[in-house]
């Protein structure tokens, strides 16, 4: 049972964040970030051919054949992050940045101040699809942002 003194938190994931920080362009492009001979993240593109996060270089490539291999930018991550907290500090100053591509807010004040958590998860999911320059995604779960695929709907009852 949770405790009541537990804090809620609002958490902003952008799933995928160092390809989405090294590359440029359409999200079904294969690409793949690479880190210590393995891949560390790969755009929607290339999961569709096959390839997943661990994977060897040599398999994924055999996988994907056009598959384009990036090199991690952790500078670059950070850099490319910044707008987005940017976005969500609009909304609380207390953000905290659990790595680039991660952040969570509380949700006791702000959820306050802006109607409820699921209108402040849905007003900061907007934002940071503007901070990204994406459209938002509808019916997202709250506090993830565009590439996150949605969660699966409930039949309506008969």
């Amino acid at each position: 049972m949770a405790d009541d003194r537990t804090p809620r938190v609002l958490a902003v994931w952008c799933p995928d964040w160092p390809v989405v920080a090294v590359a440029d362009g359409d999200p079904e492009t294969p690409v793949a970030v690479t880190e210590g001979g393995r891949v560390l993240a790969c755009s929607a593109g290339a999961r569709a051919a096959g390839v997943r996060q661990g994977q060897r270089l040599k398999l994924a490539q055999r996988l994907c054949p056009a598959l384009e291999l990036r090199d991690r930018g952790p500078e670059a991550e950070t850099r490319r992050f910044e707008p987005v907290v940017a976005a969500v500090e609009a909304f609380t100053p207390r953000v905290e940045v659990v790595r680039p591509g991660l952040c969570a807010i509380p949700v006791k004040g702000p959820g306050r101040y802006f109607g409820g958590e699921e209108p402040l998860a849905a007003l900061v999911g907007a934002a940071v699809a503007d901070a990204l320059g994406r459209p938002p995604v509808p019916d997202a779960v709250p506090g993830a942002v565009p590439d996150a695929p949605p969660p699966a709907s409930t039949p309506p009852p008969t």
